[in-house]
């Protein structure tokens, strides 16, 4: 993530355990653009990889399970070893180095409810996704293999078979499925 995208809220998707799925680095290693020597202070505080005592430029995300604001000082370090300069502003965008990381997850699995309508042998399915990270409205849910709609309700069915299919709006995954439903099926 470069600098001028480090601010902000920003949706990852993890896994159940809050394990990303797609690799999380926040920050730029300046030391390798202008080979000035910098000291990087993280809030929460970064690993040192390296050893050096200073903690590492680059903050890689190896676990996210509830929503983390992530910040960073940089404190460029002159040739007598002392600060010559430290910022915690982005001097191209006014904004401070600040980003909120908020889990998202596909759901564990989908359940579901489903009521017989008054008139007409119509009948309803409201699904009801089981998960453990995120907020039910990152779902989008899909009846058989109709469009995918932002409301878990299905109204207005006939008699039939029925699959409910669950899928992250921000691309985690898997698409969950639910067992089959039967309505009207005696």
């Amino acid at each position: 993530m470069d600098n001028e995208s480090f601010i902000g809220k920003r949706d990852v998707c993890v896994f159940q355990v809050g394990t990303p799925q797609n690799a999380v680095e926040l920050g730029k290693d300046l030391e390798k653009i202008d080979g000035q020597i910098y000291i990087y202070d993280w809030t929460p505080d970064n690993l040192d990889k390296d050893g050096d005592g200073k903690e590492d430029a680059i903050f890689v995300v190896t676990e996210l399970t509830e929503e983390q604001i992530y910040t960073v000082t940089i404190t460029r370090v002159g040739e007598s070893a002392t600060p010559t300069c430290t910022n915690a502003i982005n001097p191209e965008t006014g904004e401070r180095y600040e980003i909120t990381l908020v889990p998202t997850a596909a759901p564990n699995r989908v359940n579901y409810e489903g009521q017989e309508e008054v008139f007409f042998n119509r009948y309803a399915i409201s699904a009801i996704p089981e998960f453990s990270i995120g907020d039910i409205s990152d779902f989008e849910y899909q009846l058989n293999d109709g469009g995918y709609q932002d409301s878990p309700v299905f109204t207005n069915l006939g008699s039939g078979d029925y699959m409910i299919t669950i899928r992250n709006k921000f691309g985690c995954t898997p698409e969950v499925r639910s067992e089959l439903i039967e309505l009207g099926v005696s």
